[in-house]
């Protein structure tokens, strides 16, 4: 008969990486300027208010192009909900370029298109309803990385669409995710000016390779994300947890076999 050795299996899940928040969502919110005019940009990091902030250029994220899954749609905007006016929206390359630029609805240049509206968004959609199967943002890092935050920028070139809820999972090489944190969306800020909102999440995550969204509920049916930002540094098992790794797993190949 084959036993294998209890003892190494608490050690190996002792070494398993523990995926946690530990500390609340910070919410802000900048609404834009009234007055604007259509087409004309706005910086939340420096207009509107009453909160001003701004995305990372140097994140672990930047430039990373995100995979997408679930619901139907990610990517540029063509038709707006309800009708048709030609709204444009880049795709996943703006949640990973370091810019939340958002611009004043309305037709640029008289051609009844609001072309370029949401040119610093991804938009994901799901019909005519709110998202509320699940839609799935994910990055991989390339290698485990010590996660301490994780920043989320969502607005709309109005106060229509202008939060998502949503679930935050990590993973590590298993892609085995957790949730860490669950974001529910805010009430509308109204006025009908461009809105952007800012989640911040302090989390604790060792040893993680993957991001992950989980876009569980929008306004109207859109969601519109304006940045992903990751911080953290890169996973280095300290010696002695090699040591003990490198035995666990000799131990547990080895059985002791009786007849």
């Amino acid at each position: 008969m084959c036993i294998l050795r209890p003892a190494f299996f608490v050690l190996a899940i002792s070494l398993l990486p523990c995926f946690q928040a530990n500390a609340a969502v910070v919410i802000q919110r900048n609404i834009a300027p009234s007055g604007g005019s259509p087409g004309q940009s706005y910086d939340p990091a420096s207009e509107g208010g009453p909160d001003f902030f701004s995305a990372s250029s140097t994140d672990l994220l930047q430039g990373l192009m995100a995979t997408y899954s679930g619901n139907d749609y990610a990517g540029g905007l063509t038709d707006s909900y309800p009708s048709p006016v030609g709204e444009v929206a880049t795709g996943v390359s703006a949640w990973t370029d370091g810019a939340i630029i958002g611009r004043y609805p309305g037709d640029v240049d008289g051609d009844g298109v609001t072309s370029n509206d949401l040119d610093d968004f991804a938009v994901l959609h799901d019909g005519y309803g709110t998202i509320a199967s699940g839609g799935y943002v994910t990055y991989d890092l390339g290698a485990p990385y010590d996660l301490t935050q994780i920043d989320v920028f969502l607005g709309w070139n109005d106060s229509g669409r202008d939060d998502a809820s949503f679930n935050l999972q990590v993973a590590g090489p298993d892609m085995v995710f957790s949730t860490v944190e669950t974001y529910t969306k805010t009430d509308n800020a109204g006025g009908g000016d461009p809105v952007t909102n800012y989640a911040s999440i302090s989390i604790d995550a060792p040893a993680a390779q993957y991001i992950q969204l989980e876009i569980t509920d929008a306004d109207n049916a859109y969601a519109g994300i304006l940045e992903i930002d990751a911080f953290g540094t890169k996973s280095v098992p300290e010696p002695g947890t090699m040591v003990l790794l490198a035995l666990g797993s000799v131990a547990l190949v080895a059985v002791r076999c009786r007849k």
